[in-house]
């Protein structure tokens, strides 16, 4: 009995060290580069809001085109 409550704190133990849902200490990414991944994936979503930021203006931007066409489609819309 001694021995399975043993092999049972061990392994909670080892699990809670890991990084599970307790917030352990370890990570899975033993070099580190999961904070590099995160930054690349802030740049590149950065980058695509600056594209769509700057096509969504004037006359050309999708808004004015959505509404380009709601107004075919529905004649008495915005009267």
């Amino acid at each position: 009995m001694r021995k399975y409550l043993a092999q049972t704190r061990k392994l909670a133990k080892d699990a809670q060290s890991y990084g599970g849902s307790t917030g352990g200490r370890k990570s899975l990414d033993s070099q580190g580069r999961g904070m590099v991944t995160l930054s690349a994936r802030s740049a590149e979503a950065a980058e695509r809001g600056k594209v769509f930021a700057e096509s969504g203006r004037g006359a050309l931007g999708a808004r004015q085109s959505v509404w380009e066409v709601k107004k075919d489609l529905y004649p008495d819309l915005g009267t």
